[in-house]
């Protein structure tokens, strides 16, 4: 029975220690951590936007080049 107890209590003993080494790496490495998170939410969103924006853009300008003036001169003739 003293083996068993023993045996819990080095258990809880490691679980403990395991928690408190866990949040002390996290505490030290929170602003890391966030700076990571923030870039990749930003660039996330870059991407969807620039998708959905070429989705909904695309085809929409075709044959407005053509229609553009080729010769360009005064404002007003002489």
């Amino acid at each position: 029975m003293r083996l068993l107890i023993n045996a819990m209590a080095v258990a809880g003993f490691a679980m403990s220690t395991s928690v408190v080494a866990a949040v002390a790496i996290f505490w030290t490495q929170f602003e890391t951590i966030k700076q990571k998170a923030i870039e990749t939410a930003t660039q996330q969103a870059i991407e969807t936007v620039t998708k959905e924006l070429t989705k909904q853009l695309d085809g929409k300008f075709d044959g407005m080049v053509d229609a553009l003036p080729k010769k360009t001169g005064p404002a007003m003739p002489f």
